[in-house]
């Protein structure tokens, strides 16, 4: 008996350099044979599925392992001095002007230094200031160079761990998302709703009031940059134009990640589709809070395809090694690191960004 054979390629240079998972090329083989399949249909429904699969090339990554991780964290503490400096934007004014300068937005921003030197044993403190890691990370997200291997959609579902008072991950990328969701403990949240709605214009929530007044509140500290009324006045127009992302849908919602059970149940009540990134700048700063916080990556890792991407500042060596190994040492999770080619010079200096997925078997 003769049997023949039908042969097809599916040519596109983006499938080449990073190639369908082996699961995903069965579903399309059923997909196209048992069913009338134009390409045309084919890539309006995989192209999708595709880019949230494999947002990024395992070519852009490095992987952490048992083996390789002595030698990781030499390197990165050799090579990659830590900055001297705690990582502050400014401690020193309640009111202050952040200025991402590859992208060139600026964002006004009202803190609390009193809060922060409280001395309550109940509650973090360090959300009330803004710090650098926030800054480095969107930005290097947002400058639209080639060399940053991480690009957002209106399709993401994006959540924030541990947001600060500042919002300035979550008010210069929640344009470039669906839907974005800023987290963090309650004593912090309404600072960052007041801040957000002075950064932003017109957003659709479920969780804060998005007609809070959007100017900017008085204070007698600010910075050297706006001490004049002219500057003042600079300021607010700044504040306007600076409202790119229209129709945003942004929520806030207390999580606190020693309490998992009821900060789940309350993501719950924004009707959020799944969500694709996890986001968190600079959460790792003592030991203490290692454990909670990889307990916290695991229960949100929902999806085969979700992400967490983790923008740690190089203090404490000790601290450092310990966070890093816990999360090699966890069987359920794959952590990497970005190659250190594709960081912003800034992030470059004293920073790292860690990928971490749920381990497929």
């Amino acid at each position: 008996m003769h049997s023949s054979y039908t042969s097809y390629t599916f040519y596109n240079s983006s499938l080449i350099s990073i190639p369908f998972l082996i699961q995903y090329q069965y579903s399309f083989l059923h997909f196209f044979f048992q069913g009338p399949c134009l390409m045309t249909t084919f890539f309006a429904y995989w192209g999708i599925q595709y880019l949230a699969m494999n947002r990024i090339s395992p070519l852009n990554l490095e992987k952490l392992t048992q083996e390789n991780l002595d030698e990781y964290i030499f390197t990165l503490y050799s090579e990659n001095a830590p900055q001297s400096r705690l990582g502050y934007v400014n401690k020193n004014a309640d009111l202050v002007t952040i200025t991402l300068p590859e992208s060139h937005i600026d964002l006004h921003i009202q803190q609390s230094i009193s809060q922060l030197s409280s001395t309550k044993e109940t509650t973090s403190t360090t959300g009330f200031v803004c710090w650098s890691s926030s800054v480095q990370f969107s930005d290097w997200i947002l400058s639209g160079n080639s060399s940053s291997p991480i690009k957002l959609s209106k399709s993401d579902t994006v959540l924030e761990l541990g947001s600060g008072v500042g919002g300035i991950c979550a008010a210069t990328l929640s344009g470039k998302v669906g839907h974005y969701i800023a987290t963090d403990q309650k004593h912090v949240l309404k600072l960052l709703s007041s801040n957000l709605a002075n950064n932003l214009d017109g957003f659709e929530s479920s969780t804060m009031n998005s007609d809070l007044p959007t100017t900017l509140k008085k204070s007698s500290h600010i910075n050297a940059t706006a001490n004049t009324e002219t500057n003042k006045h600079e300021i607010r127009n700044k504040t306007k134009r600076n409202n790119k992302y229209k129709n945003n849908r942004i929520d806030i919602v207390e999580f606190d990640w020693e309490d998992l059970e009821l900060g789940l149940d309350r993501l719950g009540h924004t009707n959020h589709d799944e969500i694709n990134i996890i986001i968190a700048c600079d959460t790792i700063y003592n030991e203490y809070l290692i454990t909670p916080f990889i307990n916290a990556i695991k229960v949100l890792l929902t999806q085969e395809h979700t992400i967490a991407l983790i923008t740690v500042q190089l203090r404490d060596a000790i601290t450092m090694e310990t966070f890093v190994t816990r999360l090699v040492n966890d069987t359920s999770l794959v952590i990497s690191v970005f190659k250190r080619h594709l960081l912003s010079k800034d992030l470059k200096n004293g920073f790292e960004v860690y990928h971490i997925t749920r381990r497929i078997e």
